[in-house]
């Protein structure tokens, strides 16, 4: 594994686990932007 290759992956990773982590939070954020505008 080249190191370029490796930076990828480990930064695909670490997007996943952001997302699985911060989807909840920002998930309720929006719920409740979407009751203001409506």
């Amino acid at each position: 594994i080249s190191e370029e290759a490796n930076i990828k992956l480990n930064y695909r990773v670490g997007y996943k686990i952001f997302l699985l982590k911060y989807f909840p939070f920002i998930y309720l954020v929006l719920l409740k932007l979407k009751k203001k505008w409506v």
